[in-house]
């Protein structure tokens, strides 16, 4: 999750669409070789393209866990009406039944249907209670619905189910920035980021909250002017969270100065903060 997202800050770089974390139960007698697995491994590791390889050598498989497969694969392609759409064929409802409500509840979050998404994760808080992902889909849904004690408490519920998880830790640490806890957000990102340098989602979360903390970003070598932009214009709505209306418009006006093309929306929010004093 991207904390701009969380605050309801201005435009940032979309954060990863999520998906069903948990694999294939190895007891099902499925071969390691079999494209299901091989699939669903694509689609954990983000492997758009090697994911639909594998489905499309499934398309005359009846198992129901390929039909489950492609709908993950057409959430984390932007695309949940089509996700919906294969849940609700015939057989979708034998698939595993907390991560079938996972994907059906992320996808109805994506079109708008909060509340409905919210019923539909909560219904299965007692028979999915043991695994993580249900809990991590429950803090998304809380935290879009702007209900930030909600979405702490699902997203440590799902790390203490799941320890040192970096997708369920960074999403902890939004929800901390979105609570106004920019210090102990910042710690938990330095770590995630120490173990994992080039995570860039980590990253520009790290730079909105140092910038909460009144700390600026420092470009480093592998930033070309376009992604140094975006971290400038990240910490910028980071101080702006914070009411550190000066430290904020200097970052918006230097994440103008180094964006290769002209951007509105940066625009705008440098123009609603150039000026003000409070």
């Amino acid at each position: 999750m991207s904390a701009a997202q969380a605050t309801g800050a201005g435009a940032a770089p979309p954060p990863p669409v999520e998906q069903a974390s948990a694999n294939p139960d190895p007891s099902n007698g499925v071969a390691a070789a079999d494209p299901l697995i091989l699939a669903d491994d694509a689609l954990q590791g983000r492997r758009l393209f090697e994911a639909q390889m594998y489905l499309d050598r499934l398309a005359a498989d009846p198992r129901p866990e390929a039909l489950l497969l492609r709908a993950e694969l057409a959430l984390l392609r932007g695309r949940p009406h089509e996700a919906l759409a294969l849940l609700a064929r015939p057989g979708a409802d034998s698939t595993p039944v907390c991560r079938t409500g996972a994907a059906a509840a992320m996808a109805l979050l994506q079109v708008g249907r909060a509340e409905q998404a919210s019923a539909r994760s909560e219904a299965l808080d007692s028979r999915c209670s043991a695994d993580p992902f249900h809990w991590r889909t429950r803090g998304r849904i809380s935290y879009a619905r702007r209900d930030i004690p909600g979405a702490l408490a699902a997203f440590r519920q799902a790390l203490a189910l799941q320890p040192s998880d970096p997708g369920i830790e960074n999403d902890l640490a939004v929800s901390l920035i979105a609570a106004g806890d920019a210090e102990q957000a910042a710690g938990m990102l330095t770590e995630l980021l120490r173990q994992a340098p080039e995570a860039s989602d980590v990253s520009l979360n790290l730079d909105f909250a140092n910038a909460m903390r009144g700390i600026e970003p420092v470009r480093r070598p592998q930033d070309d002017d376009q992604m140094w932009s975006i971290r400038l214009e990240m910490a910028g709505q980071g101080a702006r969270q914070a009411r550190r209306i000066k430290l904020a418009e200097s970052l918006l006006a230097r994440a103008l100065l180094n964006r290769p093309r002209h951007d509105d929306a940066l625009w705008q929010q440098y123009a609603e903060v150039a000026g003000r004093d409070d």
